[in-house]
Protein backbone atom coordinates (compact mmCIF):
# COMPACT_ATOMS: atom_id res chain seq x y z
CA UNK A 1 0.00 0.00 0.00
CA UNK A 2 1.50 3.59 -0.54
CA UNK A 3 2.15 6.27 2.01
CA UNK A 4 -0.86 7.33 2.99
CA UNK A 5 -0.17 11.34 3.12
CA UNK A 6 2.06 11.04 -0.54
CA UNK A 7 -0.89 9.30 -2.11
CA UNK A 8 -3.46 12.23 -0.80
CA UNK A 9 -1.48 14.72 -1.93
CA UNK A 10 -1.31 13.02 -5.12
CA UNK A 11 -4.96 12.44 -5.32
CA UNK A 12 -5.51 16.04 -4.65
CA UNK A 13 -3.35 17.72 -6.99
CA UNK A 14 -5.16 15.41 -9.50
CA UNK A 15 -8.29 16.82 -7.51
CA UNK A 16 -7.45 20.24 -8.01
CA UNK A 17 -6.34 19.79 -11.82
CA UNK A 18 -9.50 18.30 -12.87
CA UNK A 19 -11.80 21.07 -11.54
CA UNK A 20 -9.34 23.83 -13.28
CA UNK A 21 -10.10 22.38 -16.14
CA UNK A 22 -14.12 21.83 -15.40
CA UNK A 23 -13.22 17.89 -15.95
CA UNK A 24 -16.17 16.18 -13.95
CA UNK A 25 -15.66 12.78 -15.13
CA UNK A 26 -12.00 13.39 -13.56
CA UNK A 27 -13.30 14.31 -10.41
CA UNK A 28 -15.92 11.35 -10.49
CA UNK A 29 -12.55 8.84 -11.36
CA UNK A 30 -10.97 9.93 -7.90
CA UNK A 31 -14.25 8.72 -5.81
CA UNK A 32 -14.44 4.87 -5.29
CA UNK A 33 -16.73 4.01 -7.92
CA UNK A 34 -17.39 0.49 -4.83
CA UNK A 35 -18.69 2.64 -1.92
CA UNK A 36 -22.32 2.33 -1.91
CA UNK A 37 -22.97 5.56 0.47
CA UNK A 38 -20.41 8.19 -0.79
CA UNK A 39 -21.23 11.61 1.17
CA UNK A 40 -20.22 14.84 0.27
CA UNK A 41 -21.20 18.27 1.30
CA UNK A 42 -20.00 21.37 -0.26
CA UNK A 43 -20.29 24.44 1.75
CA UNK A 44 -22.98 26.29 -0.49
CA UNK A 45 -25.38 23.36 -0.35
CA UNK A 46 -27.95 23.24 2.38
CA UNK A 47 -28.07 19.05 3.06
CA UNK A 48 -25.09 16.68 2.55
CA UNK A 49 -25.59 14.23 -0.67
CA UNK A 50 -25.63 10.89 0.27
CA UNK A 51 -25.43 8.85 -3.08
CA UNK A 52 -24.36 8.89 -6.06
CA UNK A 53 -27.37 10.41 -7.98
CA UNK A 54 -27.22 13.61 -5.64
CA UNK A 55 -23.36 13.62 -6.64
CA UNK A 56 -23.54 13.57 -10.34
CA UNK A 57 -26.52 16.06 -9.82
CA UNK A 58 -24.84 18.52 -7.77
CA UNK A 59 -21.69 18.37 -10.07
CA UNK A 60 -24.71 18.85 -13.35
CA UNK A 61 -25.29 22.06 -11.69
CA UNK A 62 -22.34 22.70 -10.66
CA UNK A 63 -20.96 22.26 -14.27
CA UNK A 64 -23.69 24.80 -15.83
CA UNK A 65 -22.79 27.42 -13.44
CA UNK A 66 -19.49 27.73 -13.67
CA UNK A 67 -17.09 29.62 -16.15
CA UNK A 68 -13.63 28.88 -14.36
CA UNK A 69 -12.41 27.93 -11.31
CA UNK A 70 -9.16 27.62 -9.19
CA UNK A 71 -8.52 25.65 -5.89
CA UNK A 72 -5.29 25.63 -4.12
CA UNK A 73 -4.72 23.16 -0.75
CA UNK A 74 -2.57 23.57 1.60
CA UNK A 75 -1.72 22.58 5.34
CA UNK A 76 -2.55 18.94 4.85
CA UNK A 77 -3.15 16.47 7.69
CA UNK A 78 -3.22 13.07 7.09
CA UNK A 79 -4.10 9.88 9.32
CA UNK A 80 -4.41 6.48 9.06
CA UNK A 81 -7.58 5.29 10.65
CA UNK A 82 -7.39 1.50 9.30
CA UNK A 83 -6.34 -0.49 6.89
CA UNK A 84 -6.60 1.52 3.31
CA UNK A 85 -8.62 3.71 5.44
CA UNK A 86 -7.35 7.57 6.17
CA UNK A 87 -8.48 10.93 7.46
CA UNK A 88 -7.75 13.95 5.70
CA UNK A 89 -8.03 17.99 7.18
CA UNK A 90 -6.51 20.72 4.67
CA UNK A 91 -6.86 24.27 3.78
CA UNK A 92 -8.63 25.13 0.68
CA UNK A 93 -9.16 28.52 -1.12
CA UNK A 94 -11.81 28.72 -4.30
CA UNK A 95 -11.48 31.23 -7.02
CA UNK A 96 -13.84 31.42 -9.79
CA UNK A 97 -16.35 32.26 -12.58
CA UNK A 98 -20.20 32.20 -11.75
CA UNK A 99 -23.31 32.64 -13.61
CA UNK A 100 -24.99 35.23 -11.31
CA UNK A 101 -21.33 36.68 -10.27
CA UNK A 102 -20.80 39.96 -12.40
CA UNK A 103 -17.31 39.85 -10.90
CA UNK A 104 -14.78 36.71 -9.96
CA UNK A 105 -15.77 35.53 -6.31
CA UNK A 106 -13.39 33.24 -3.76
CA UNK A 107 -12.99 32.31 -0.06
CA UNK A 108 -11.56 29.90 2.08
CA UNK A 109 -12.74 27.27 3.87
CA UNK A 110 -11.34 23.77 5.16
CA UNK A 111 -12.04 20.43 4.34
CA UNK A 112 -12.24 17.11 6.29
CA UNK A 113 -12.42 13.72 3.82
CA UNK A 114 -12.16 9.51 3.93
CA UNK A 115 -10.17 8.38 1.27
CA UNK A 116 -9.92 4.82 0.66
CA UNK A 117 -6.84 2.98 -1.11
CA UNK A 118 -7.61 1.16 -3.94
CA UNK A 119 -5.30 -0.30 -6.86
CA UNK A 120 -5.30 3.17 -8.46
CA UNK A 121 -4.49 5.45 -5.48
CA UNK A 122 -6.21 7.54 -2.96
CA UNK A 123 -9.66 7.64 -3.42
CA UNK A 124 -12.34 9.75 -1.65
CA UNK A 125 -15.59 7.84 -0.06
CA UNK A 126 -16.46 11.19 2.19
CA UNK A 127 -16.09 14.96 1.58
CA UNK A 128 -17.05 17.59 3.97
CA UNK A 129 -16.08 21.62 3.34
CA UNK A 130 -16.46 23.06 6.94
CA UNK A 131 -16.58 26.97 5.83
CA UNK A 132 -15.55 29.67 8.44
CA UNK A 133 -17.86 31.59 10.94
CA UNK A 134 -19.11 34.75 9.57
CA UNK A 135 -17.17 36.52 12.54
CA UNK A 136 -14.14 35.03 11.05
CA UNK A 137 -14.46 35.68 7.91
CA UNK A 138 -15.33 39.83 8.54
CA UNK A 139 -12.26 39.65 10.67
CA UNK A 140 -10.24 38.67 8.14
CA UNK A 141 -11.89 41.60 5.62
CA UNK A 142 -10.66 44.16 7.54
CA UNK A 143 -7.14 42.75 8.62
CA UNK A 144 -6.59 42.16 4.91
CA UNK A 145 -7.83 45.38 4.23
CA UNK A 146 -5.91 47.39 6.71
CA UNK A 147 -2.80 45.29 5.27
CA UNK A 148 -4.13 46.14 1.64
CA UNK A 149 -6.37 48.69 0.70
CA UNK A 150 -8.59 48.18 -2.66
CA UNK A 151 -7.65 51.01 -5.17
CA UNK A 152 -10.14 54.13 -4.36
CA UNK A 153 -13.22 54.21 -6.69
CA UNK A 154 -14.58 56.98 -8.28
CA UNK A 155 -18.23 58.11 -8.55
Amino acid sequence: MSNPLEGIEKTLEQYRDCWARLDFEGLRALWDSEEPEPTYLPEEVDSPLFDWDQIEAYWAATRAATRRIRLETWNLRVREIGPGLATAVYDMRWVGDFQGHARTIGGDTRVTAIFRHRSDGWRFIHYVEAPLAPIVYIKRFYERFADSPPAKRKM
